[in-house]
């Protein structure tokens, strides 16, 4: 998580101090958050993904995405998503490029 923290703080390009401020949060905690000391409580963790809009399993290092995956509409979109997740990372590509392939078919 620590280092989640760091790249997203500098890419706000906020410091620490800022941070503390706007959440509320004291300086030397995110400090401890950021080199890995400390972990932050549940209710910290929310905060700071929705301070930098991301989802608590993006800082947490679980997912690489951002923001959080919409929800399924339909049992067929939900059995695809978790087919597509169980996929290796490389056949996750081929399968994008697949599907945008037939999307620019649809168009023409």
């Amino acid at each position: 998580m620590q280092k989640r923290l760091y790249e997203l703080r500098k890419a706000k390009n906020v410091t620490q101090q800022r941070m503390s401020i706007d959440l509320g949060i004291d300086q030397t905690s995110i400090s401890s958050y950021e080199c890995g000391k400390y972990f932050p409580t549940v209710e910290v963790l929310i905060k700071l993904a929705e301070y930098f809009g991301v989802s608590t399993d993006y800082l947490l290092e679980l997912f690489d995405v951002k923001t959080p995956l919409k929800t399924a509409s339909n049992d067929q979109t939900a059995y695809l998503l978790s087919l597509f997740e169980s996929l290796p990372r490389n056949h996750k590509e081929r399968v994008i490029g697949y599907v945008e392939a037939l999307r620019g078919q649809q168009i023409e």
